[in-house]
């Protein structure tokens, strides 16, 4: 997992948390990389804030951000991952002072978007997934397969 460090990191476990931390500032500009499937939770943040949210590109995704009142000047349709720099022109461009994001490992562009905030001294609001501990977990298919025999 990629170390955030302390400074200008904030970590929640839930999205309730995420929104009672959010709901002390206002006026502010947020940009929310939690995709689509969080989008009724983190509606609250619009309230005193202006909420940017950037979702896939797809009909399903805008047309729920539209219906949740989302309004189109605050729909980022992108589909990812995003560079360093593309992550800088977008915070720069809408003014962001607080990103919020979640684990997303390189294929999800995590180290990138961290890097921009470091440039631009954004603070992130970070969601911690909770680690999965699974009983049974194998990294040799055919040790998978003779346990799947027996």
């Amino acid at each position: 997992m990629l170390d955030y460090g302390d400074e200008n990191v904030f970590k929640f476990e839930t999205l309730s948390q995420m929104n009672e931390f959010i709901s002390k500032y206002e006026n502010k500009n947020i940009l929310s990389t939690l995709g689509s499937n969080n989008l009724e939770e983190i509606k609250a943040m619009s309230k005193k804030n202006n909420l940017f949210v950037r979702i896939l590109p797809t009909t399903a995704s805008i047309q729920k951000a539209e219906n949740l009142g989302y309004l189109p000047k605050n729909i980022i349709a992108m589909q990812g991952p995003f560079t360093e720099n593309m992550n800088i022109a977008m915070m720069e461009q809408f003014n962001i002072k607080y990103l919020i994001t979640k684990k997303a490992g390189d294929t999800g562009g995590e180290r990138e978007k961290v890097s921009a905030c470091d440039k631009l001294d954004v603070e992130i609001v970070y969601l911690e997934k909770k680690e999965i501990i699974y009983k049974n977990c194998y990294k040799d298919i055919d040790i998978l397969i003779e346990n799947l025999i027996q």
